[in-house]
């Protein structure tokens, strides 16, 4: 049998080595990024949990509770005082995708921050709310979400 010679050129250098695995790891954290923005809830999820938890605020904390809808998403309106008007209560909510509000009496237009702020649907301690539909699109593909008195939104992909 013969020897196996080990001459310079077997096997892989160091350098080699640490430039295959730096180009990996560069390719799996694009990877992991570009997977990450599509991820997570969407936009038809993320606001029918938020309206379920305003309705519910509503109610067991027996006062009003408001959403406007502005140009980039939607933001939570409390009373000042009854009668007194509204104040925003935490930040603006983004939408990623086409968003389209639709109210009993026509399109809810997104508008900027009035002042003082005007809600655009009410949530009322009875379990009254403003009848309201919801239209998400992302990726071609659509979500319809309607308004239901003390359950929420109910949402069917089309």
């Amino acid at each position: 049998m013969g020897r196996l010679r080990h001459g310079g050129a077997a096997g892989f250098s160091l350098l080699e080595m640490v430039v295959v695995v730096a180009v990996m790891a560069t390719l799996t954290l694009a990877a992991m990024l570009s997977v990450g923005r599509r991820a997570g809830p969407s936009d038809a999820a993320h606001f029918a949990q938020a309206y379920g938890g305003l309705m519910d605020a509503a109610l067991l904390g027996q006062e009003a509770r408001g959403l406007r809808v502005m140009p980039a998403g939607w933001q939570v309106l409390r009373p000042v005082a009854p009668g007194k008007g509204w104040q925003a209560s935490g930040p603006v909510q983004k939408f990623r995708n086409a968003v389209v509000f639709e109210g009993a009496d026509g399109p809810i237009l997104a508008r900027e921050r009035p002042d003082p702020p005007v809600p655009d649907l009410v949530f009322l301690p009875d379990g009254k709310l403003t009848p309201v539909t919801v239209q998400f699109t992302a990726g071609g593909m659509v979500t319809l979400c309607r308004a239901v008195p003390l359950s929420g939104l109910d949402c069917e992909a089309e």
